[in-house]
């Protein structure tokens, strides 16, 4: 039997917090055809979490982690109800048979190559100062990043992420419908390539528990990622239509 021990911490600091039901259970990954048991420590604002498999190997771990976040946000989750306090849980590294550290980092590499509207040194300021005047844009932001952060949310928040650009875009008129239409002509998108994102987002967002696969998820995110990088180029050209040569239609 393997055993991966996974450690982090809770957020504020300033709440010392400590949950004396230490909870244990099993889980079945059918995908994988296995089993994982899980123990939950909370203690001081520490969290420890040890999974036991039978047999570890790496194509598991994506599956464990989301599934060791889960089961320890819904428990910080329910002593913040309960509170009123707005907790956050962060997971720093993994350990595999007492072995040594493996930093988490929530990552998508190929995200950075979508970003050609900006780098830290060019341009950065100035997109700086337009995002941090509009909120509606620091959130779609905020959105896209919690998109790679948190599990199970991606789709509806690249769907409103998007949405939100779009009522930037067309401000807030009535029309929907004239409101994509006038969405998709200035940054020239097919409306295919948005109808991908809405289409499969559709019934998450309205509540229901439905399983999308892991290829429509990384699909949906790289077309945030290029979407909103769109947009920035169209802050960078003082809000007018993007030029259709050089913008080719993202189909």
């Amino acid at each position: 039997m393997d055993k991966i021990l996974f450690s982090g911490y809770i957020l504020p600091k300033t709440v010392n917090l400590t949950v004396y039901y230490k909870p244990s259970l099993s889980w079945k990954d059918t995908e994988n055809n296995c089993e994982y048991h899980f123990e939950f420590k909370i203690e001081n604002s520490l969290i420890e979490v040890k999974v036991e498999v039978e047999e570890f190997n790496s194509v598991l771990l994506p599956e464990i982690y989301r599934r060791v976040l889960d089961l320890a946000r819904a428990q910080i989750d329910l002593v913040a109800f309960n509170q009123g306090i707005g907790f956050n849980l962060h997971f720093d590294f993994y350990r595999i048979n007492d072995g040594e550290k493996n930093f988490i980092l929530l990552h998508d590499s190929k995200l950075k190559d979508f970003c050609s509207a900006f780098d830290l040194k060019d341009n950065y300021n100035k997109i700086c100062d337009l995002t941090l005047k509009n909120p509606s844009i620091f959130m779609c932001l905020r959105e896209l990043i919690e998109a790679i952060s948190v599990p199970h949310i991606s789709v509806v928040n690249i769907a409103r992420g998007i949405e939100r650009l779009k009522q930037i875009i067309s401000n807030e008129q009535n029309n929907d419908k004239r409101a994509w239409e006038l969405f998709r002509s200035e940054l020239n998108i097919d409306k295919d390539y948005i109808k991908f994102i809405t289409d499969n987002s559709k019934e998450v967002r309205h509540g229901k528990s439905v399983r999308i696969s892991g290829d429509i998820t990384t699909e949906i995110t790289h077309r945030g990622w290029i979407i909103l990088n769109r947009y920035f180029e169209y802050m960078l050209n003082d809000f007018n239509k993007l030029d259709s040569e050089r913008y080719k239609l993202l189909k």
